[in-house]
């Protein structure tokens, strides 16, 4: 007996409205006195230099630092071993994340140029233990999410592990706009198995069986080498073939036949010609097919 899930048809979703030629974060509660800002961007009375990816060093107030990120709190605390002298190593940023990360220490705000950057900065915001930024950039995403961003703002929010928020909203946006996300072309190939997976098989997927299925079998495609047996099975498992008119009679006539000892699955080679034109893909599909037939989805 199949498993029952609510499956609509495509449909097309709001798209989000263009971006604006910068991107303006702000959030932040700690702003500083005008005079303290003015000092920090005059290089003034500074502490402490900072070495960016790009061999830039910019000066700060290690009290400002202190109190806007956990890295450096746990840095100049004593935990971390090693010589603070000199400048610090930052070259994990580059110099214009790094400058947006200290202007919104400083300042509660900060200014990126585009979802690029924007994306830089989130991570440099994660390396930095800077929550409050974090949580500004990951809104900002929020309101910027559509068919062309979902997936690789999914997979940067799984990747920084600390955005549950915005991995869901990324998942809504992917779900909502399936059609577009799959006809992306290399942006859907190129998507983790993980995501794949968790998208396929997601019951609030605004796509018929039969668009679950192709998208499938295109993310498996565009692989090479091809995925092994247990990824094209694990993979092809989240389609509910039983709502599939071909895969219901296959499973139902002469054109299937099964063995409860091994699972075997022999499909007509006319009916495994429009699964899959050539022969190693008849065998990666045969497999998969062999795992969805296997009882559980039926």
């Amino acid at each position: 007996m199949s498993r029952k899930r609510s499956r609509s048809s495509s449909c097309s979703a709001p798209s989000a409205s263009a971006a604006s030629p910068a991107i303006l974060l702000s959030g932040g509660s700690q702003a500083l006195h005008r005079d303290a800002v003015d000092k920090f961007r005059a290089g003034e009375l500074c502490d402490v230099e900072l070495e960016s990816a790009d061999g830039e060093t910019v000066g700060a107030h290690r009290i400002v630092l202190v109190g806007a990120s956990k890295y450096f709190k746990t840095l100049w605390s004593g935990k971390w071993p090693g010589d603070c002298r000199g400048p610090l190593d930052l070259t994990a940023l580059s110099t214009a994340c790094l400058k947006a990360c200290l202007e919104f220490a400083y300042t509660g705000e900060a200014e990126v140029a585009d979802e690029d950057a924007l994306a830089e900065l989130l991570a440099g915001a994660a390396f930095l233990q800077m929550d409050e930024l974090l949580e500004a950039a990951a809104e900002a995403y929020v309101s910027r999410l559509a068919a062309s961003n979902a997936l690789a703002v999914w997979e940067l929010a799984d990747r920084i592990g600390r955005l549950p928020r915005l991995a869901e909203a990324a998942a809504k946006a992917a779900r909502a706009n399936f059609g577009e996300v799959v006809a992306g072309g290399e942006a859907w190939t190129a998507a983790p198995a993980s995501i794949v997976r968790s998208l396929l098989e997601d019951d609030r997927l605004r796509a018929s069986e039969e668009d679950v299925y192709r998208a499938g079998v295109a993310w498996l495609q565009a692989h090479d080498p091809p995925p092994g047996e247990e990824e094209v099975a694990a993979l092809l498992s989240r389609v509910r073939c039983g709502t599939l008119a071909w895969a219901a009679d296959a499973a139902s006539t002469r054109q299937a036949s099964r063995r409860r000892e091994g699972q075997l699955v022999t499909l007509e080679s006319r009916t495994l010609t429009l699964m899959a034109p050539t022969a190693e893909a008849k065998e990666m599909w045969v497999v998969g097919i062999n795992a969805i037939l296997s009882g559980l989805y039926f």
